[in-house]
Formats: C-alpha cells, structure tokens, sequence
C-alpha cells in the first residue's frame, strides 16, 4: 500500500510538474548576433529580447534580463520570419471535416442531381464568398510535418487560401506553430476574398467557359451590391418595404463592395491579368493580382494599371531539348519563359510595380534558395527580396504593426541562420514563432504535395 501512494504521488507530482513546465513564459536574450530589424536595417552586433511572444527590446546596447534564458549567437544572423501570403488549405493538411467542408460536399452532389443546395447560399455552386479557411481548421499536432516544411526555409507565417471557386471565400493569416488552439493561430482572420475565374467543361455545371466565369463574377457583384442598398434602405426605415431575403454570399460581398476586403484574384493565365484589372476598376474594388508568372510579357501593359502582384519562386520546368526529337516539340515562347523566369522579377521591380513572393507552385523545397540565388544573380538585391517576403506582404494584409520587421512590440517571429539568408551554404539553425523555439535540422520534408524532381533538373 505503501509502494502504491508513492507511485500515485510521483505521478501526481510528474504531470503537475509537466503542467509548469508547459505554462512557463518564454523569454529569451539572443545576444551577439548581426540583426537583421528591416531589409536595409542592420545591428551588426547586438541583442534582441523576447517575451511571452512578443520582441520585448532589440538593439545594440541592451542589457539582458534576469530571468531570460541567454542565447549566444555570435557570428550567425537574425532575421524577421518570412510571410507566404498565397498557402492553399491542401499544403496544410491538418484540416477539419467542418460543417463547412462538409456543406459544399453535399451542395456539389446536389447540383449534379438538380435538387437546391442547403443554406441560403447562392443557386451557382463556384459561388461561395461566405466560406472562411479559419472555420476549417483544427489544431496542429507536434512536429507536423507541413508546418515543419514551411519553417525549415524560414517561413513563420502564411496566408491560408480557399482554393476553389469563382468566389472562393476568406483566406486566414496564421502562424506556424503546433500544439495550440485554432484561435492562437489566427493572427487576422477574413483577410481577403479570393476570385478566379474557374469554369468547368461544357455540359457540365455553368460555367462552362471563361466568358461565363466573367458573366457570374459581374452578376454575382450586381446583385451583392443590389442586396446592400435594400438591405441599407430596409435597416433605416422597414415600415411599408418588403423584407429583403437574406444571402450569406452577398453578406460577404458587402465588405468587398465597401472596400474593406482586399480581394485576391488567383490567375491561372497571365493573359487574364488586364481582364481582372478592368473587372476591378469596374466594381471599385481592392485588389491584388496572383497570377502563373511570366508577367515580364506583358510589362508594358500592366506597368501602367498600379496593381500589385503576388510572384511565385517557383520556375518552369527545364524543356527538353537535349534529343533533336525532343527539342521540335518546344516551342520559343516555352524557352524565353525558361530563361528569363529568374529576370521577372527584378524586370517588375524596374518597372515600378509592388510585388510580394510566395512559394505557391514549388513542388521541392531545395528550390527554394536556389531560384532566390537565381533571382539575386539577375539583379534584384537580396533586400528588395527580403522586402518581398517580411515588409510588402505584411503592408498589403494590414499588419505592418506586428510582423515584418524585428522591432520593440511586435510578434516574435524571427530566423536564425549561420550566414546571409539564401546563401549556397546557409543554414537556418532556429526558428522562432511567437516566440516559441523550433530547432532546424539539415533533414525535412519536401514542400507538401511535393513532386519528384523530373531527369535534368
């Protein structure tokens, strides 16, 4: 009996001890390291604080608190956590079967038989603004591997995209950290409203063809904007008016009417580029443009519209040209967009036209540095590059004030790497989001839904 209470008590005492040790603030001195604050802002040796996930001070001459746990890191670099503003929801897989996946299941198999959706949604099924990426999610779990992938090329934030659709709905931003609720990872939630211009084959559910993917964009935002007056006039004065029906669609429009929702059109063509600007200028609207790549093009086009644009570092697969039967099946337009992929970039900058990077497209994660090295080689500078993954993605969704930069009060997302960022034999050893530590190791996980590398590249 004895040896019995004992062991309880133990036991008592472990989980009681683990439950502290759970709760325990984080606070860390990173002392002696070149910091990064900004692109173009550098400490050359200096100390950064954090506490309980927030940059608590940073600067050359800062003294380290008592009760911080003193990190030296003399001779490696500090950077801000890289932003990825365009993730779809299938790269981060922990998702759950919510009521909304479930929902636009069952509304899909009920437009097949032609029976009415569920809800009071909208009649076309590619219509569904309402739903939100942040209703989808559930918990990490610990040592995830998608988040794991991410951070391992010194990404600590994402902006989680619905990624079906005409309207698609509302993209959340979050955090990359495990083993906490879904509301802790949420740093804003309904960000903006995503738009493509999907249709399916002919014969099937419309659209069927680009030409109505357009029609059911302009009248889905004719009858939002229709829907706001009414609701507007019956909300000042309901005596004598009919009731106007309800729609969560166009609930979900009104924020993008009002100019409050930035909207995202996602373009599988780069061709589509002029037809969502003039969409755009039409409605008024918000917008930002993620489009396939290749927009040196159309340069002398677009540099005029005052968009920005969402790049992905990913580049076309090398032609194959190396057997004579081979290279007669390339095309010249295949092989300028091989070649020049790595100038788009820097060609954009010139241009004067904002731009954010984003790894959508990137199958192998040790494309990564690689294609950034590539980039630099073409002429953008490694800050203006570093700007396209901490301060423009952080301006465009509205949070300049808490990421993109290592600065007293904002959230403690941060890199730590052994030399210059992207550099051929640099390695990220730490990464640190919300303050929380994540050890990096030379062996991750390709980028999720990642392709093996194809002969020649």
């Amino acid at each position: 009996m004895k040896l019995t209470r004992l062991l309880i008590l133990l036991i008592c005492l472990f989980i009681t001890t683990s439950y502290v040790y759970a709760e325990r603030p984080q606070i860390y001195a990173l002392t002696n390291a070149k910091i990064v604050v900004a692109p173009g802002k550098v400490i050359e040796k200096g100390t950064i604080v954090l506490r309980d996930g927030l940059i608590e001070d940073v600067g050359a001459n800062i003294t380290v608190p008592a009760d911080a746990v003193e990190i030296d890191l003399a001779g490696k670099t500090i950077y801000p956590g890289l932003i990825d503003i365009n993730v779809g929801l299938k790269n981060l897989r922990r998702i759950a079967a919510s009521p909304t996946t479930r929902g636009a299941a069952a509304q899909a198999t009920q437009a097949q038989r032609n029976e009415p959706a569920a809800g009071a949604v909208h009649p076309l099924t590619r219509v569904r603004p309402e739903n939100r990426v942040s209703e989808q999610l559930i918990p990490f779990e610990a040592e995830n591997k998608d988040l794991e992938s991410y951070r391992s090329l010194g990404i600590t934030t994402v902006l989680l995209t619905p990624e079906t659709g005409i309207f698609r709905g509302e993209s959340a931003l979050i955090n990359l950290k495990e083993t906490t609720s879904v509301s802790n990872l949420i740093l804003r939630d309904a960000v903006a409203q995503h738009v493509a211009f999907e249709f399916g084959f002919f014969g099937a559910s419309y659209p069927s063809s680009l030409f109505g993917a357009v029609a059911a964009f302009r009248q889905a935002m004719l009858d939002a904007n229709r829907y706001k007056t009414w609701q507007e006039r019956y909300k000042a004065n309901p005596i004598g008016m009919k009731r106007p029906e309800q729609s969560t669609a166009f609930d979900a429009l009104v924020p993008v009417l009002n100019r409050s929702r930035l909207v995202v059109f996602e373009l599988s063509d780069n061709k589509d580029i002029l037809l969502a600007d003039r969409l755009a200028k039409e409605f008024n609207l918000n917008t930002i443009i993620s489009s396939s790549g290749n927009e040196w093009e159309l340069l002398e086009d677009i540099k005029g519209l005052k968009q920005t644009f969402v790049l992905s570092v990913a580049f076309p697969d090398k032609p194959k040209i190396d057997e004579a039967d081979e290279a007669t099946n390339v095309s010249l337009k295949e092989l300028r967009r091989y070649v020049n992929a790595p100038e788009n970039p820097k060609r954009l900058f010139d241009a004067g036209i904002r731009f954010a990077f984003t790894t959508n497209n990137l199958r192998n994660k040790a494309d990564f540095s690689k294609n950034i090295r590539k980039i630099i080689a073409a002429g953008l500078s490694l800050d203006n590059v570093l700007a396209a993954f901490t301060t423009t993605p952080a301006e465009i969704l509205g949070v300049s004030n808490s990421l993109g930069t290592l600065e007293k009060g904002k959230i403690a997302n941060l890199i730590v790497a052994n030399g210059e960022l992207f550099g051929e034999k640099t390695k990220i050893e730490n990464i640190f989001v919300d303050g929380v530590k994540y050890e990096q190791d030379s062996k991750k996980p390709m980028l999720p839904e990642a392709a093996e590398p194809k002969e020649g590249e």
